[in-house]
């Protein structure tokens, strides 16, 4: 059974590419294919979209970083306003709501890990 992100991203999602930080990102990828991009793409829908099965998954930036694009050390800050126009495509006010009350919460806990 083949998996969804057996699929290019880009041509699966050929309507991102109306938005600049996508249409940039994609025209940026050298790579055959847009191999590159579409793998990012992908784990951003895995970590990102309510559809996914990693939505809530603890550590899932993580995860997917370390065993989907292979990557352990991947900046996921650099693609920050990819992640931005994505969750607003793909989550409710609700939804984004709550994502960022559980950020909070966990640069909270980051500062108190920091401090000791």
């Amino acid at each position: 059974m083949k998996s969804l992100h057996d699929n290019n991203f880009w041509d699966v999602n050929k309507e991102l590419l109306i938005l600049e930080q996508f249409s940039k990102y994609y025209s940026d990828d050298k790579s055959k294919d847009k191999q590159d991009s579409s793998k990012i793409l992908w784990a951003v829908f895995y970590a990102y979209s309510p559809d996914s099965k990693f939505f809530n998954y603890p550590n899932k930036l993580e995860v997917l970083s370390k065993d989907f694009i292979k990557n352990p050390k991947f900046k996921w800050e650099s693609i920050r306003d990819i992640i931005d126009a994505f969750k607003n495509l793909v989550l409710s006010d609700a939804e984004r709501a709550t994502m960022h009350s559980q950020h909070m919460k966990f640069e909270e806990m980051l500062d108190k890990i920091d401090d000791n």
